[in-house]
């Protein structure tokens, strides 16, 4: 098959010796293709700055806002501060050349637009033989990365112990898996629904509402109910680095979309700007965590939670309408984040092999069960939110940081004039990533051993 395309792509009339790599490199030789923009076909009907960048923030600030103050504790003001903003800006420098890459390949291959799959698969079709070969093992960790319901069960365990503190506030206590067994079974079948999105969308609008009133009556309680005998750690726990790396890696993730929300503009070329939707939303997003991680933790100290919602104050009206406004949103997000897993793992793997009928529909349906399901049991036996979103993101190290990073070295190695500041700074930022994952991975590994052994 890859050699086919090769063929395809070769120029015609030409006759070259077998080469160790069977892939052949598209070339822009003639005038047209040089001429070629892939950002030129704009829409009419898009989304302008404005709306690209909120919808990058929109997919960006959910759950994971709740465990920054727990991270500042941990880390200390000045670790923290230096983690979030050197995290942050490599983030999205790091999506800078994601979409850098995939307008170069696109005006490579004449192609208007790809998927992160899409650049994925072309970056390794330029790569030299054997790194071509494992194109398919980083596509399988792409979906992989995508397809498990971390950001599910993390919205479980939040719904959950809200439940449970407003049951508290009539004096009735729930467990904790029983809460989470009843509240999977109608978001199952919410999620077996194929049109539950367009009924959701004025929905979503409101529970982004919900979330920023949330946020506002934290920092206020934070302020209100400040003890005089807090403390704040300058310096903490400096092995909590790479956890603290790994979990703001998930929290702010939105490799997966960058490219649709670009694609759908009226004019793409904005899109990666200086004052383009990325650096517009990226520092944003950074600012809105940073803030809300260090107000919270200068005021609540040592007392953090790692779900800061449980330092509301108890049977507090103010907090029981929080707690229902907000679990109203999460709600709204369970399903939404539903369909990220279900769409990566059925559309575009599964659906186009299969023929309409009965047999694809009960697969269908297995399908959205199952990740329910896994999603369940997750939020049950792994019921920390910092650890399911420190291991989530062990595996978006390699995914979000390491390989944009790898596919624009790729490129860069194929052309005529490389740029070699370009590829130092990848290499970099790939073994950074590399030492991260490792530390990571062990870090997530020793809390696992010491949940289940507590």
């Amino acid at each position: 098959m890859i050699e086919r395309r090769a063929s395809i792509l070769s120029d015609k009339g030409k006759t070259e010796k077998p080469k160790p790599c069977p892939i052949s490199t598209p070339t822009l030789s003639k005038k047209s293709d040089q001429s070629f923009d892939p950002y030129d076909y704009g829409k009419e009907d898009g989304i302008g700055l404005l709306g690209a960048s909120v919808h990058l923030m929109r997919s960006t600030i959910g759950s994971g806002i709740l465990m920054m103050p727990y991270a500042m504790k941990n880390l200390g003001c000045l670790t923290g501060t230096i983690l979030i903003i050197f995290v942050g800006l490599l983030y999205y420098h790091n999506l800078h050349i994601l979409v850098s890459t995939e307008y170069h390949l696109c005006k490579l291959f004449k192609v208007k637009r790809l998927s992160l799959v899409g650049v994925t698969k072309k970056s390794f079709q330029l790569a030299p033989y054997p790194i071509n070969k494992f194109g398919s093992l980083v596509i399988f960790l792409i979906y992989l990365y995508l397809s498990i319901p971390t950001a599910p069960a993390t919205y479980l365990i939040v719904i959950s112990s809200n439940i449970r503190l407003m049951a508290n506030f009539f004096d009735v206590e729930l467990d904790n898996t029983w809460v989470i067994t009843a509240i999977i079974v109608p978001f199952t079948l919410f999620c077996q629904m194929r049109r539950i999105l367009k009924i959701l969308v004025p929905f979503s609008s409101i529970s982004n509402i919900f979330t920023f009133v949330m946020a506002g009556v934290l920092i206020a309680c934070s302020i209100i109910y400040r003890k005089a005998d807090v403390s704040a750690n300058v310096i903490g726990d400096l092995y909590f680095i790479p956890k603290g790396f790994a979990m703001f890696i998930l929290s702010v993730r939105c490799t997966g979309i960058i490219l649709p929300v670009k694609n759908s503009m009226k004019n793409p070329k904005r899109f990666s700007g200086l004052t383009g939707s990325i650096n517009v939303a990226g520092l944003s997003i950074i600012f809105i965590y940073y803030s809300f991680a260090l107000i919270c933790y200068l005021n609540y100290g040592e007392e953090v939670h790692e779900n800061i919602l449980t330092n509301l104050p108890s049977k507090n009206y103010v907090s029981f309408v929080t707690y229902l406004l907000y679990t109203s949103a999460l709600a709204v997000t369970y399903i939404l984040a539903f369909f990220i897993c279900f769409d990566c793992f059925w559309s575009s793997q599964l659906e186009s092999y299969l023929k309409d009928g009965l047999f694809k529909t009960i697969l269908e349906s297995t399908v959205r069960t199952a990740i329910n399901v896994v999603a369940y049991f997750l939020a049950v036996y792994v019921p920390q939110i910092s650890l399911i979103a420190a291991m989530a993101g062990t595996l978006g190290i390699i995914i979000e940081i390491a390989l944009p990073a790898f596919l624009q070295m790729l490129v860069q190695l194929r052309e005529k004039q490389k740029s070699c500041i370009t590829i130092l700074k990848d290499l970099f930022i790939i073994a950074i990533s590399g030492v991260l994952f490792c530390m990571s991975t062990a870090r997530c590994i020793r809390d696992v051993i010491k949940l289940y052994s507590d």
